[in-house]
């Protein structure tokens, strides 16, 4: 399971009534752009599944799905390979496999 760093755009919603020059500031603002970094579980050509922590007893924690029309970036930051126990086994558990 590879540890990736990915910036994204975030969405985001106002509430309530908006006036038009209200839109029009909205319009106008910058994208939301978020950096998460994460152990990669899954990605296709919809989506990329990340989570903070994994462990030996095949769960993951804190899974983070992104939308991947919303990513702007991924930058592998740790080998496949080197993610393996002391066994050769791979550690921690992958959702897509």
């Amino acid at each position: 399971m590879p540890l990736v760093y990915l910036r994204w755009r975030d969405t985001y919603s106002y509430g309530g009534w908006q006036s038009e020059k209200e839109i029009e500031e909205i319009i106008k603002s910058p994208d939301w752009i978020v950096e998460s970094v994460g152990w990669l579980i899954f990605q296709n050509d919809d989506r990329i599944i990340i989570c903070q922590s994994t462990s030996n007893y095949k769960s993951n924690s804190e899974i983070l799905k992104i939308p991947a029309a919303a990513i702007i970036d991924i930058q592998f930051l740790v080998d496949p390979d080197r993610t393996k126990d002391d066994d050769g086994n791979q550690a921690g558990h992958s959702a897509a496999g």
